[in-house]
């Protein structure tokens, strides 16, 4: 894997920042991921103090696996919205052929009626010519 640039380094401390602040807000609230809470208090032999650190940690992790998977999500619909415009495109591209040849049969079929109404007339014209 590519080593990252300082910049990218940067915007992961600023965002990993920004999740833990989440977590204080959610804790200092009450808001707790009881599971988590669950977890925590197992890992720490259930000794309170080393589990509100361990949940910081275990659900500032769940924070960022919440967003990997929203972002693959998305990537994922991106990608699937795109199929399917280009099905679309493809279909109304057929659908566009499709009227185009009915329209020259259409036409082809208009040609030979009215040939076969101008025979006709001729033809009549014909008969009152011998009469």
């Amino acid at each position: 894997m590519a080593r990252k640039t300082p910049v990218e380094e940067s915007i992961e401390r600023l965002a990993e920042e920004k999740i833990y602040e989440k977590v204080y807000e959610e804790v200092a609230s009450g808001v707790k991921r009881e599971g988590l809470w669950f977890k925590a208090l197992s890992e720490s032999g259930g000794e309170e103090t080393k589990a509100k650190a361990l949940y910081v940690k275990l659900r500032v992790r769940s924070l960022i696996d919440e967003l990997i998977v929203t972002e693959k999500i998305q990537q994922n619909t991106h990608k699937i919205e795109q199929a399917q415009s280009k099905e679309i495109a493809r279909f109304n591209k057929k659908k566009l052929r499709a009227a185009g040849r009915q329209k020259f049969v259409d036409r082809i079929v208009i040609g030979i009626m009215f040939l076969i109404i101008l025979f006709a007339v001729i033809w009549l014209i014909g008969l009152l010519i011998i009469k």
